[in-house]
């Protein structure tokens, strides 16, 4: 499967037959209390901060999409702009996933079981508002 971003970059998946190798077994146990300051709580007293990298980039976002927005409509230059900014949105993206991927595996390699809470945060921040 050939994919294609806003940002003109292509991915291809490729399927292949690997053989799974087996964690060592441990007999640890974490609950994860998903939150509204820290991205994450575990029941053994560890907080994962939330990073907040879109509030991080915000300000060169408004700056890239401001130049988009005064370039001349179906120019060379405002698809080098659209360009810039779908990039942005990438690196945030990718940045946000990389935190979820490492960890998810740093939870699966030192604990046995992981029990996540179901609630929903956005419905806790508007209890706030």
């Amino acid at each position: 499967m050939v994919r294609r971003t806003p940002s003109n970059k292509y991915y291809v998946s490729v399927i292949c037959e690997t053989e799974v190798k087996q964690l060592p077994s441990v007999s640890t146990t974490v609950g994860v209390d998903l939150g509204i300051k820290d991205l994450a709580i575990l029941s053994n007293g560890e907080h994962i901060p939330n990073p907040k990298y879109y509030r991080k980039s915000e300000q060169k976002l408004v700056r890239l999409q401001q130049a988009y927005s005064r370039k001349r409509k179906r120019s060379l230059n405002q698809e080098k702009a659209r360009l810039q900014v779908a990039r942005q949105h990438e690196k945030v993206a990718n940045q946000r996933k990389d935190l979820l991927h490492q960890l998810s595996s740093k939870l699966i390699h030192e604990n046995q079981v992981v029990c996540i809470e179901e609630l929903k945060v956005k419905n806790l921040v508007n209890s706030f508002n």
